[in-house]
This record gives structure tokens, sequence and C-alpha cells, in this order.
């Protein structure tokens, strides 16, 4: 939310909510799903949300003002991600496991580390 008014929670009754913190209202729900929530992380533009879901082992990113799924990352191979974090570009996700670390960019939010293995391999 503008001016830092906003807070995100995830819980293990997978709800997915923003409040106002003034008047103690919710704001917006990201939709019920079957998923529990291990962690959160909302942009410095407070424009994206995003939410790492441990039965699934996803992370789901969401327009916070529409409330709709934008993305959905996949590929930790049973791993539940415990760390999630916009970088100041507001572009750039970081997600952690208790194996690894990684780099998600928008707007595909393709893994840079992927990303980057490609371009090695072509100008070799």
């Amino acid at each position: 939310m503008p001016g830092g008014e906003g807070l995100l929670t995830a819980s293990h009754d997978t709800n997915l909510k923003l409040w106002d913190v003034k008047t103690q209202r919710e704001v917006r729900h990201f939709g019920h799903t079957a998923n529990t929530y291990t962690c959160v992380a909302v942009s410095p533009d407070g424009k994206r949300v995003a939410a790492a879901s441990a039965l699934n082992v996803y992370i789901g990113i969401w327009n916070a003002e529409t409330g709709q799924e934008a993305a959905r990352i996949k590929g930790f191979q049973g791993a539940e991600v415990d760390y999630l974090a916009f970088l100041a570009d507001g572009n750039t996700l970081v997600s952690g496991t208790p194996e690894e670390v990684r780099l998600w960019r928008a707007p595909s939010w393709e893994e840079i580390v992927a990303a980057e293995k490609k371009t090695e391999a072509k100008t070799q």
C-alpha cells in the first residue's frame, strides 16, 4: 500500500491477505488455495506480492492492486522456501531454502543463474 501503511499476512490456514494498518481492515485477499504459505515479500513500490507455498513448493507472485496472480515459479525439488525478499529495483526477487539461494528477475521471473548459463554457453 502507498505510504507503507499496509501489512501482508500469510498463514498456515492458506490465506494471503493485505491489511490497512490504520483501519485494521482487509484490503485485498489473494485467493484461498490448498497451499500453506511459509513466507511473503512485497516489492519496494508496493505493486507486487510474493508468497512461497510449502505444500506445492512454488512461489506465487501477485499484482497487489488487482489481486491477480502474475506468475508462478516452480522447481525447488522438494525444498521448502524459507526466505523471500525483493531487491531495491523491485524487479528482482531473492528466494532461499536450507540448501540454496536463488535470484529471479521480472518480467518473466526466470532464474537469473539459468539465464547467465545460457549466455555463457553461447559465447564459448
